[in-house]
């Protein structure tokens, strides 16, 4: 990859989006779905991407926001025609974040520790739960259940995703 933009600390307390050089992106992409019977089906992907770039006017520097692995796993159930259950798995490896602090004050601890301006996320795994009800030809009910066993993750250092989140949604076809 040639101009690759990223966000980049220009001062303590400043970043700005530059290009910032080339780099080497290589992975792969699979997935798999099998229908196990006319009530049940699984499926799944997998996605592996190495990230290699270099920068010699940003000491240090690492590629943020992307997992080298990332995977999704799921069964659907249909004990009655309208009606199906999906759990799944949704699975990354860490991923490195900016340390977006400034120099001064309570921050100071913070910045000692992360001398280079970058920390690894941490890897997650979280349980899913989806249940579709076709009402209609044209109308279907959904709902479910995201981050199920209430898993504390980040996808951005200092910015937590929601716990156990509910949802509900309705779809019409006209």
């Amino acid at each position: 990859m040639r101009d690759l933009i990223q966000a980049v600390r220009v001062s303590p307390t400043q970043s700005q989006t530059q290009n910032i050089n080339q780099g080497n992106f290589y992975g792969f992409e699979a997935s798999l779905e099998a229908q196990l019977s006319a009530q049940f089906m699984i499926g799944g992907n997998y996605t592996f991407i190495e990230r290699n770039v270099s920068d010699v006017s940003i000491p240090g520097f690492r590629p943020v926001g992307v997992p080298t692995q990332k995977a999704f796993v799921y069964a659907t159930w249909r004990p009655i025609e309208p009606l199906a259950i999906t759990p799944n798995l949704e699975v990354a490896s860490d991923r490195w974040s900016d340390v977006l602090v400034g120099t001064q004050g309570p921050n100071a601890p913070i910045r000692a520790a992360f001398p280079d301006l970058y920390i690894r996320t941490g890897a997650y795994t979280l349980a899913n739960i989806n249940v579709n009800y076709q009402v209609t030809e044209n109308v279907e009910l959904a709902g479910g259940v995201r981050n199920l066993l209430d898993q504390n993750y980040e996808l951005v250092w200092g910015l937590p995703q929601p716990g156990r989140t509910f949802y509900a949604k309705v779809r019409a076809i006209f």
